[in-house]
């Protein structure tokens, strides 16, 4: 089978780093900033959300980037100071956590 010539989806804009949605949100959506801590020069750690999972006992996580995050384990939306989550899971040997309190 060989690609099509033209896709029929095309992407409406690109992004650019610059593209940053920092909304207080009371529910988390993919690409939203997700922070856990400061620095002692007040830098914050954080990274973006990712898709929504949900494990076979029905509970939900949102998937992010584990090395965005401090040791311990909370997590705030879009800044350190802002609404609290509840905390993440890291899953081992892999760059993936799961942010628990998720409602969607």
């Amino acid at each position: 089978m060989e690609r099509p010539i033209r896709f029929s989806i095309q992407h409406l804009k690109q992004d650019t780093p610059a593209t940053i949605d920092d909304g207080q949100y009371k529910v988390l959506r993919p690409r939203v900033v997700l922070n856990s801590a400061t620095n002692n020069q007040g830098q914050e750690f954080g990274t973006s959300s990712g898709v929504l999972v949900q494990d076979t006992g029905g509970y939900r996580y949102m998937a992010a980037a584990s090395h965005g995050f401090s040791v311990e384990g909370k997590v705030y939306l879009p800044s350190a100071s802002g609404l609290k989550r509840e905390r993440i899971i890291e899953l081992t040997h892999t760059d993936i956590a799961l942010t628990t309190g998720c409602s969607l």
